[in-house]
């Protein structure tokens, strides 16, 4: 626990020593509609499969924001540490005032850590993951008058989200995160707040392998031309779902 301690304080510092050298932002707002369904497998004591698919609507569901499929490879130490090797591919789309230029494919890797303990009835969770990014870079096309996708721009992220579960009363629960994303160059010598991503959320276990969602998020995002931000309250939905295959005996 000192160490996720320590490991966390770094993290918390980073953010605020970058914060404060970058200068007055320009903010623009949206209200945000995620919609989430994340899936477990259990395929042994020691191995398993991860999955998730998003589709992220902007203003009120009006337009697309992202659409997002991201499935892993998950090994438990133990049921409270597990590791997750995993690929996302993401679309962004034009949306809000600040919008990108033309839809923006992004295809990255990532390594993941989660180190889980409960304190009474309070479920606590470290998530660590490390992303290596390719994202499509926008060009104009003079001829056409329009902007294309042409090669990729290479960077890597380190996000921490903390996770705390509370109980309410029989299948009712509440969870809340909060996320914070570090952007970090190909050279690894430049670092910089990216997003943070403050949570809550009601939880209706319907089943023991089905879980129902319901939240508001509230997402701060720092765009790659470092001036421009979003600061977006956002509507959670999301359904997730488990699967033992394990046999009886080596539960």
């Amino acid at each position: 626990m000192k160490n996720i301690k320590k490991i966390t304080s770094v993290i918390l510092f980073l953010l605020l020593y970058n914060a404060g050298k970058t200068q007055a932002p320009v903010t623009s707002y949206s209200t945000n509609w995620w919609n989430g369904i994340i899936g477990h497998y259990r395929l042994s004591d020691k191995w398993g499969l991860y999955d998730e698919l998003h589709i992220r609507r902007a203003n009120y569901l009006e337009t697309w924001q992202q659409f997002l499929f991201r499935p892993g490879i998950n090994y438990f130490l133990n049921d409270n540490v597990v590791f997750t090797l995993g690929y996302t591919y993401i679309q962004t789309y034009p949306y809000g005032s600040q919008p990108v230029p033309t839809v923006i494919p992004e295809n990255n890797i990532w390594q993941q850590v989660i180190l889980k303990h409960k304190k009474g009835k309070v479920s606590i969770t470290h998530r660590y993951r490390w992303e290596e990014r390719f994202i499509g870079k926008a060009i104009l096309d003079t001829e056409k008058n329009n902007y294309i996708i042409s090669g990729t721009n290479y960077t890597n992220r380190f996000r921490y989200r903390i996770i705390v579960g509370v109980p309410i009363k029989n299948n009712w629960s509440f969870t809340f995160y909060d996320e914070v994303f570090i952007s970090i160059d190909k050279k690894m010598q430049q670092f910089g707040f990216n997003q943070n991503w403050i949570t809550g959320l009601i939880n209706y276990k319907v089943s023991e392998n089905l879980k129902i969602s319901v939240g508001m998020m509230q997402q701060y995002f720092k765009k790659s031309d470092g001036i421009h931000y979003e600061n977006n309250p956002t509507i959670q939905f999301g359904i997730g779902y488990k699967f033992d295959f394990r046999k009886n005996e080596s539960k």
